[in-house]
């Protein structure tokens, strides 16, 4: 009988761990529904008691998504208010489990906790025990299991399953294992412990075996695997769920085992999450990259072949990638229609969310002739992305050419308070970002400018992503305009009240003993 593979996705914790990404509730609820509707077994909501943001993003996950799931959230074995934080979380959930952890490995103990092997144990135990007495399931990860001595790790496990935990997470956190030493690894924990554990794989990519290593422990016996949408996360990233769950399906028999994931729910939940995201997707990225699906019949031994060359392991259809475009809506599409759209694309919106995409929609609609399913997400993310709004761009005007000096004149609503200015610069952009600057009294370093077309053809919307940094506060900003340089304005704009936003929250650290956020009640 095949040993079903329990996926725990953390891509809405350790995915987001990646500087500048600040997603809101509605982007977060959004993509936990279709993290759930793929069919993840555990869903990582967060790690509620660093900050405010992150206990309100943890509740409204829980209560928004009405799935046969458990939810997840962190807590630190340092810190027992965190404990107290998770289970006042957690309360909202039907199937709940609370997730704590330690450094096992010499080097990471030394560095973040500062403790002996054995105080370290002693502080597992008591995070196991408090962890059990809020909650039905307890997880515990070794971090930096694969540096650490095997008798080191089996203690540390000895210790933590008799103080009650549930699941016991080994977490390869620096991305340094490799195939043959996590399935020895895993046999050797298996061996010691039989079917008195539940063992679990976490894999960094920094070497590029994430999927390998985590693939090598479910075929030495793991029950649980930690993976991310599309790998996100510190670094070079995280197992990326879609790789490990189409591996799964496609050599399940051989290996003995089967998971419930929905195959052809990830490449929208793949696309969905690099748009709330930013983090944009290689076109070499196996399975939902551009070109994952492309082959040249061009080479002269494949030349004379009318059908399709057998490269594929896996068909487009499996994952979910779309056929051939649908008819694109133009300006006389109504409501219901661009609405029922919005439904078959997977989009759940509350009816004013409906209203104010429809009236973007119309927007984009005057001024482009047709709009493509592309289109559609961007507009959905418009809508699902806002923050409050210091900063309103009202007008916007440039010069540029081979002759004149680029020169921008801008109109912003600050407070409320209408304010123009002018000013040159060494290109439209250039010129529209110093008078902006200028005019909000604000000069953050601007880390990355980045500029796409969402779909084919020159009226396509230019998709701009940039990155300001501000003191120790760094956020994304993003916006679609079929005028490049108005997207460019449009983002700056958005990273400028992502800015004022967030300015001032400090998150905690998970490998910090710093007092957690506490939950006022």
């Amino acid at each position: 009988m095949a040993r079903k593979v329990s996926f725990f996705d953390t891509t809405l914790r350790d995915g987001l761990k990646i500087q500048g990404i600040c997603l809101t509730i509605d982007e977060k609820t959004h993509i936990a529904k279709h993290l759930t509707g793929a069919g993840v077994t555990v869903l990582e909501v967060g790690f509620p008691a660093a900050s405010e943001d992150q206990y309100k993003s943890s509740c409204a996950v829980i209560e928004a998504v009405q799935e046969p799931v458990i939810f997840c959230v962190l807590a630190r074995a340092t810190n027992p208010e965190d404990f107290s934080v998770a289970k006042d979380v957690l309360s909202r959930a039907s199937k709940g489990r609370v997730h704590t952890f330690l450094p096992v490995s010499p080097m990471y103990r030394e560095h973040f906790l500062k403790k002996s092997f054995d105080e370290a144990l002693r502080m597992a135990q008591e995070a196991v025990k408090r962890a059990v007495d809020i909650s039905p399931e307890v997880e515990f990860s070794l971090v930096d299991a694969y540096r650490a001595s095997l008798d080191e790790v089996l203690t540390m496990t000895e210790k933590v399953l008799t103080a009650g935990a549930h699941i016991v997470n080994y977490a390869d956190t620096v991305g340094c294992a490799t195939p043959w030493k996590v399935e020895t690894f895993i046999g050797e924990v298996r061996k010691r412990f039989g079917d008195n554990i539940r063992i679990s794989i976490h894999c960094h990519n920094d070497l590029g075996l994430a999927t390998a290593n985590s693939l090598a422990a479910l075929k030495a016996g793991a029950e649980q695997v930690h993976c991310t949408v599309n790998g996100i996360g510190e670094r070079a990233g995280n197992a990326p769920l879609e790789e490990l769950a189409t591996l799964i399906a496609l050599y399940g028999s051989e290996l003995g085992l089967e998971s419930s994931i929905v195959l052809n729910r990830l490449y929208q939940l793949s696309k969905i999450v690099e748009r709330y995201t930013g983090v944009s997707i290689s076109p070499l990225k196996p399975l939902v990259g551009a070109n994952a699906f492309h082959c040249d019949v061009s080479t002269p031994q494949l030349g004379d072949i009318k059908e399709k060359p057998p490269f594929a392991v896996v068909t487009p259809d499996q994952i979910g990638v779309p056929k051939a475009e649908e008819l694109p809506l133009d300006r006389e599409t109504n409501f219901e229609t661009f609405k029922a759209r919005l439904v078959t694309l997977g989009y759940s919106l509350s009816e004013e969310g409906y209203q104010k995409a429809y009236s973007m929609f119309q927007e984009v609609a005057s001024k482009k002739e047709h709009v493509f399913n592309e289109d559609l997400s961007l507009i959905v993310h418009r809508t699902l992305s806002q923050v409050p709004e210091r900063y309103k761009l009202l007008y916007l005007n440039v010069s540029a050419g081979s002759i004149p000096v680029p020169h921008a004149t801008v109109q912003l609503e600050i407070d409320g308070q209408i304010l123009q200015d002018a000013g040159f610069g060494h290109g439209p952009v250039d010129a529209a970002f110093k008078t902006i600057f200028r005019m909000v009294k604000r000069y953050p370093k601007l880390l990355r400018y980045e500029v796409n077309a969402a779909t084919v053809g020159t009226d396509a919307q230019g998709m701009v992503l940039l990155r300001l940094q501000e003191d120790d506060t760094i956020v994304d900003g993003r916006a679609v305009h079929s005028d490049i340089v108005m997207a460019s304005a449009l983002a700056l704009i958005d990273a400028l009240n992502k800015l004022e936003f967030y300015r001032g929250k400090r998150e905690i650290s998970e490998m910090s003993e710093d007092e957690s956020w506490t939950v006022k009640l």
